[in-house]
């Protein structure tokens, strides 16, 4: 991620800073008019390809697996493939 950064501002601060902020603010509109069809790939798709591609630390994959799964229970429960119920308790 830092290479990436790093060869966004090489052609300028604020054209780098342009970019970040042009990408942060559309996946948070996408996320907040399409909040199922967006938070799905960054919610979740993201977070498993960062597990399966990066190197990290056990706590790292602890707290990142352990979010992948949360969020997939709530998508179980969203698409009524598990009982609402069966998540509360």
């Amino acid at each position: 991620m830092k290479s990436l950064i790093n060869r966004i501002f090489e052609k300028g601060q604020r054209m780098g800073f342009a970019v970040l902020f042009l990408t942060i603010f559309s996946i948070t509109m996408l996320t907040s008019f399409f909040p199922l069809w967006a938070n799905v790939p960054f919610n979740v798709v993201l977070p498993i390809i960062v597990l399966l591609t990066k190197p990290m630390v056990m706590f790292e994959k602890m707290k990142l697996s352990t979010l992948v799964i949360m969020r997939g229970l709530v998508l179980l429960v969203l698409f009524n493939v598990m009982p609402a119920p069966v998540f509360i308790s």
